[in-house]
C-alpha cells in the first residue's frame, strides 16, 4: 500500500523592500530561502532574496540598475537566476548577488528568460530568441544551447532543471 508522509508547513510572511507594493515569491532552495520580485510604482520588478536570518533584500540589477528584473529560481548553493531588462529582457544568474547576462541563442537580437537553475548552479535553462524562433535553452558555463522545437515552426520553452 502506498505510504503517505506529512510534514508540518509554516508560512512565513517575506515582507517588503522599501517603497515596494506587493512581493512574489517564485522560488525556494533546500535552506528555505526565498527569491522573488516586489513591485514598485514607476520601477516595475525589482528582484529580492529573503532569508530568515536576514529578511528581505533586492538584488542588483545589471547595467545601470534601473530597469525591472525578477528572480526565478535559485541552488542549493546560492546562485540566483532570472530576467532583466537592462535593454531588451535577458536571462541573468547572479553569483554572490553580482548579476551576470546570459544573452540569447546565437547572440542573436531578443529576448532571452532564465526560468530554473539546477542544484549545483551550473545548469540554466529557460527560453531565448534564436536565428529559428522562440527556442528552449540549455545554459553551461560554455555557452548557451538551443535545445531545439517539437514542431517547427514552433517555440519550445524549458521550465525546469534538476
Amino acid at each position: 500500500a502506498p505510504r503517505v508522509i506529512a510534514q508540518q508547513a509554516k508560512i512565513e510572511v517575506v515582507g517588503l523592500i522599501p517603497t515596494a507594493s506587493e512581493s512574489l515569491g517564485n522560488g525556494v532552495n533546500n535552506d528555505g530561502t526565498v527569491v522573488g520580485e516586489c513591485r514598485v510604482a514607476g520601477l516595475g520588478a525589482i528582484p529580492f532574496r529573503w532569508t530568515r536570518d536576514r529578511g528581505i533584500e533586492a538584488l542588483p540589477r545589471p547595467g545601470a540598475g534601473d530597469r525591472p528584473a525578477d528572480a526565478r529560481s535559485i541552488s542549493r548553493n546560492g546562485i540566483i537566476v532570472g530576467s532583466a531588462q537592462p535593454h531588451a529582457q535577458r536571462a541573468v544568474r547572479w553569483v554572490a548577488d553580482l548579476p551576470e547576462e546570459l544573452g540569447t541563442i546565437g547572440s542573436v537580437a531578443g529576448y532571452s528568460r532564465a526560468r530554473d537553475v539546477s542544484e549545483d548552479g551550473s545548469f540554466i535553462v529557460g527560453a531565448s530568441q534564436a536565428p529559428d524562433g522562440v527556442r528552449a535553452f540549455l545554459w553551461t558555463s560554455a555557452g548557451m544551447q538551443s535545445l531545439g522545437s517539437v514542431y517547427v515552426p514552433g517555440t519550445s520553452v524549458a521550465e525546469g532543471v534538476s
